[in-house]
């Protein structure tokens, strides 16, 4: 069975575009899992085991409880996640916090896309983190 990959969005909207673009990309939705909060995530991974955790994790930035870089300090900071790879993406990148989660352990640090084709390139960009 595939590793699920698990997007953590506040943004209903922003999930399903993800989804519906995952999907069209031939990846399996059912292997796409989505919470709403960092603290979804902090409770989620706390009940799964070593076989069961998320492939990858991308995160927004921007979301309630617990943001993006908050859950991603989390993950790194707990040896049993912190091999995860993190992606971190937001409406609005700017340098110094794109630095801040690279140098917390972020794999990738992207904007969210305007356009659908680049939400295509987006998501493929992500994906080829797992293949």
């Amino acid at each position: 069975m595939e590793k699920a990959i698990l997007l953590v969005d506040d943004d209903a909207d922003d999930r399903m575009l993800f989804e519906e673009i995952y999907a069209e990309l031939g990846y399996n939705k059912e292997q796409l899992m989505q919470l709403e909060n960092g603290q979804e995530v902090v409770d989620f991974i706390a009940e799964k085991n070593a076989e069961t955790l998320p492939a990858l994790i991308i995160l927004d930035h921007n979301m309630p409880k617990m943001t993006g870089e908050q859950t991603l300090r989390y993950l790194k900071s707990n040896p049993e996640y912190s091999n995860i790879p993190v992606v971190i993406y937001s409406t609005s990148i700017f340098g110094q916090f794109a630095e801040d989660c690279k140098e917390l352990g972020a794999v990738l640090v992207l904007e969210k896309p305007g356009l659908y084709r680049d939400y295509n390139e987006m998501i493929a960009k992500v994906m080829s983190l797992v293949q």
